[in-house]
Formats: C-alpha cells, sequence, structure tokens
C-alpha cells in the first residue's frame, strides 16, 4: 500500500576524491534503477534540526525525517573501527555530512550519535543482505572473495538484528 518508496543514502567522503561516487551514480551502478521508487542523496538536501541531547543542531535529511516508515537495509561486513557493520551502524549512513569520519569519529562520536539520530526518526525494520559477505580488513571497502554466508536476517527491533548478524559472525 505504500506509493511514495525512496531509497536514500548520503555521500561519504570518496565523493570528495573520485568522480561518480555521487549517490544516484552510485545507486545506478549496482542496478538501481528508481523504477517504483525513488532514490534521494541525503547531502543533497540537508537542513538544520535540533537533536536536544549532545548532538544538539546538527543535519538531517528531510527524506528521511519526514518517513513514514523507515527501514535500515545492511549489506553484511566487517569494518576496520566497528568491528562489522549492520542496521545501527546503517543508519550512520543517514547523515548528510561528507565526511562522516572527521565529523563522527574525530568531533564527536558515532556511536551515541547514531543512538541521538535513531531517538529523533526511529526505524521501523533493520534488514541485513548476508547471501554474500564481505570480510577482512577492508570488507567495509572491498572484498574480492566475499563469502557465500547465504543469509537475511531481519526483523522489528535494530538492536536485535544486529545481535544475531554478530552471533553468526562468532561475536
Amino acid at each position: 500500500g505504500y506509493t511514495n518508496v525512496v531509497v536514500v543514502e548520503s555521500q561519504n567522503i570518496y565523493s570528495n576524491w573520485f568522480r561518480n561516487r555521487e549517490v544516484r551514480s552510485v545507486a545506478a551502478f549496482h542496478g538501481y534503477a528508481e523504477r517504483n521508487y525513488r532514490i534521494v542523496d541525503l547531502t543533497e538536501e540537508m537542513v538544520a534540526h535540533d537533536y536536544g541531547g549532545r548532538l544538539g543542531q546538527h543535519w538531517v535529511g528531510p527524506t528521511w525525517r519526514d518517513g513514514d516508515f523507515r527501514i535500515s537495509f545492511a549489506k553484511n561486513k566487517t569494518h576496520m573501527f566497528n568491528v562489522f557493520t549492520l542496521t545501527l551502524k546503517n543508519i550512520f549512513g543517514c547523515f548528510p555530512l561528507v565526511d562522516k569520519y572527521k565529523e563522527y569519529h574525530v568531533k564527536l562520536e558515532y556511536d551515541w550519535t547514531t543512538v541521538e539520530l535513531l531517538e529523533a526518526f526511529p526505524c521501523h525494520f533493520g534488514l541485513v543482505d548476508a547471501i554474500w559477505s564481505a570480510d577482512g580488513l577492508l570488507g567495509v571497502k572491498s572484498d574480492y572473495t566475499p563469502k557465500h554466508t547465504q543469509t537475511i536476517i531481519g526483523g522489528e527491533n535494530l538492536v536485535a538484528v544486529a545481535w544475531v548478524g554478530a552471533k553468526k559472525m562468532g561475536l
């Protein structure tokens, strides 16, 4: 019954260094063709929002902010700072600033900023695509020999979904 479906993402540091790293370019490369849904770059539409708490006055993409039903659709992969990236760390990508490392690993802390984003704009469902899983030190970037883990994990509680994913990884 949903008629206004939108896939959102924000740019990351690679868009500063490489061409065709905008959200729509990367989405097109991976086969997303905007059939029956739109693709929105949260970096291109960011507006100020008062989160309160430690985050205070910060940024949000209105499409994410105004969504009636939010899904964290994550890929199963390891991460050099966070051990793994699943439904919770995936939400971190909804912050629209490009240099997430500088903003959320150096100036702020990525964990509580993500919690404050989720408090302001709750996510209703978490889904982890673990059919193929990227692993290793740079699993978050690339993996030339991904593991065929043949798994999909999903649920209404993002913490529970991430917990199951971590257990499947042996953590």
